[in-house]
């Protein structure tokens, strides 16, 4: 979609869990956000996917592993770096 946003990003709470992880997933896809980040503070990782042909592809980070971001290539965080703040 010409007017959706080129990222969002959400952070995993206990109680939004499958909200955050399934649900959302879903709305992002419908209104064409090319890609969003899921944050899970737990399990230390974030989870960046990637919108290609309707469907999200999911790639994982954790620790010191530079975040990929196609929306944002020069981006430089780590993982441990977003979960540092």
């Amino acid at each position: 979609m010409k007017d959706a946003p080129l990222l969002a990003v959400e952070i995993v709470s206990p109680s939004s869990q499958k909200t955050d992880y399934k649900i959302k997933e879903q709305e992002y896809k419908s209104v064409g956000i090319s890609e969003y980040w899921i944050v899970d503070l737990k399990k230390y990782q974030v989870i960046v996917l990637l919108l290609i042909d309707g469907i999200y592809k999911q790639t994982e980070f954790s620790g010191n592993n530079r975040i990929v971001s196609f929306i944002f290539p020069n981006l430089t965080l780590t993982t441990q770096q977003i979960l540092a703040v």
